[in-house]
């Protein structure tokens, strides 16, 4: 994991921008940044927007996942679970089973 430049990101596997370039696939992992009030759910909504807005213009597709890293502790407080986004590069038209199922909901 590398410090990255993006206010919303703290660290990153590789650059959302170069994990665009890379064939399908691809995997991406992003711990956000804390926000004023200690939480990251404003900077994994902006990563995931970012992720999506970086897929359609590359001509692909992505499947973001957030991730809960939960440590195990004996001693005194366990602290909180952090949160991560995965994201996944899929080639233009191809969908998950969930999306299947979204698609074939809605469309019929």
């Amino acid at each position: 994991m590398q410090q990255s430049s993006s206010r919303f990101i703290e660290l990153e596997s590789v650059a959302l921008k170069e994990l665009f370039k890379r064939e399908s696939g691809a995997i991406g992992i992003y711990l956000p940044a804390r926000g004023e009030d200690g939480k990251v759910q404003k900077s994994l909504a902006s990563i995931a927007s970012q992720a999506k807005a970086l897929a359609c213009k590359m001509k692909k597709r992505c499947v973001l996942q957030t991730l809960l890293a939960i440590e195990n502790s004996v001693e005194g407080d366990v602290p909180a679970p952090v949160r991560m986004l995965k994201v996944t590069v899929t080639p233009e038209g191809e969908y998950t089973p969930r999306g299947e199922r979204y698609i074939a909901a809605n469309l019929s």
